[in-house]
């Protein structure tokens, strides 16, 4: 899910997703809980059971607890936590390895 307009497709990562939402079309932008509920129905999961990867603390963190959903900041600028706390901070996609 995404507020911008990233292509998958351009960007190579096409082979990775099923589903690409957009704020606008698809609901309204993140932190609202339009696009987390949508995807949602998409992977036919619970909330609780998705976790939501993301690089900003107020629409990706803040959004996908907010929408029940579990977070993982991706901070790839080693930046101060932010005072919403994600489940998990990433300093790198590698890092998901971990986990």
């Amino acid at each position: 899910i995404t507020n911008g307009n990233v292509d998958i497709q351009r960007i190579g990562l096409a082979p990775y997703f099923q589903h690409c939402l957009f704020a606008g079309p698809d609901g309204l932008a993140k932190p609202a809980p339009d696009l987390f509920t949508k995807a949602c129905h998409h992977l036919k999961l619970p909330p609780e059971s998705i976790l939501h990867i993301g690089d900003h603390p107020l629409t990706d963190v803040y959004g996908a607890n907010n929408a029940g959903m579990m977070s993982a900041w991706l901070n790839l600028k080693h930046q101060t936590l932010p005072t919403i706390l994600p489940n998990i901070e990433l300093f790198h996609l590698d890092n998901l390895l971990f986990f």
